[in-house]
C-alpha cells in the first residue's frame, strides 16, 4: 500500500479514524475471506481470542494481575472480532496483525491450559471419547452443539453421526416422560 495525496480534511479525517474498529468487513464483502488468506487468518485469531477473552474476564487470578489489559494495546482486537480499524487492516497487508495475535494467542493459552488451575478446571471433556484431554470453546478441534451446549472433538461428533449424546439423552428421557405420564 503506497501512501496518496489527499486534502487536508481527508488527512484530518484518517488521523482520526484510522485506530477506531469502524469496518464490519464480512458485511461489506462475506467473499473477502475466502479470497485474502490473511484476513482469514486474522479472523480465525480473533475469534479464537474472543472465545479466550471470557475466560480471562472471570478468571480472579488474571483479573487481580490486570493480564488481560497488559498484554492487549488494541482491546477492540479481542472485543470485537468483526469490527477492523484502518490500521488493522494495513497491519494485516503487512504481516505485523497475524504475528501480534500468534502471541497474544499463545500468551492466552498458556495461562488457560497450561499456568492457570482455575481457567483449566473450567474446561470440558468430551462425553464420546471421555479421554482426559480439556476442551475449551476456542479449540479449533472443538465441536458446541448448538441446542445444549455440549462440547466434543469435533472427529468423535462426527464419528457418531452427528448426534450429540447429551441432546439424544434428552430426547430419551423426555420421550420416557411423556410415556409415563400417558399410561398413568
Amino acid at each position: 500500500m503506497n501512501p496518496r495525496p489527499v486534502c487536508q480534511a481527508t488527512l484530518q479525517l484518517l488521523k482520526i479514524t484510522s485506530k477506531k474498529a469502524l469496518i464490519n468487513l464480512e458485511n461489506l464483502n462475506p467473499r473477502l475471506f475466502t479470497l485474502v488468506h490473511e484476513l482469514n487468518l486474522v479472523r480465525r485469531l480473533r475469534y479464537e481470542l474472543h472465545g479466550m477473552r471470557k475466560y480471562l474476564l472471570i478468571c480472579r487470578f488474571a483479573n487481580k494481575d490486570r493480564f488481560l489489559w497488559k498484554n492487549v494495546d488494541t482491546p477492540h482486537l479481542i472485543e470485537s472480532p468483526d469490527l477492523y480499524s484502518l490500521q488493522d487492516l494495513m497491519d494485516t497487508y503487512s504481516g505485523d496483525l497475524p504475528t501480534k495475535l500468534h502471541a497474544l494467542t499463545d500468551t492466552f493459552l498458556k495461562h488457560i491450559k497450561v499456568d492457570c488451575e482455575l481457567c483449566k478446571g473450567r474446561g470440558y471433556l468430551c462425553e464420546i471419547c471421555t479421554n482426559d484431554e480439556v476442551l475449551f470453546p476456542f479449540d479449533e478441534f472443538a465441536y458446541c452443539c448448538s441446542e445444549c451446549g455440549a462440547l466434543l472433538h469435533k472427529h468423535c461428533f462426527k464419528r457418531k453421526n452427528e448426534e450429540c449424546p447429551r441432546c439424544k439423552r434428552r430426547k430419551t428421557r423426555k420421550q420416557n416422560n411423556e410415556e409415563s405420564i400417558t399410561s398413568d
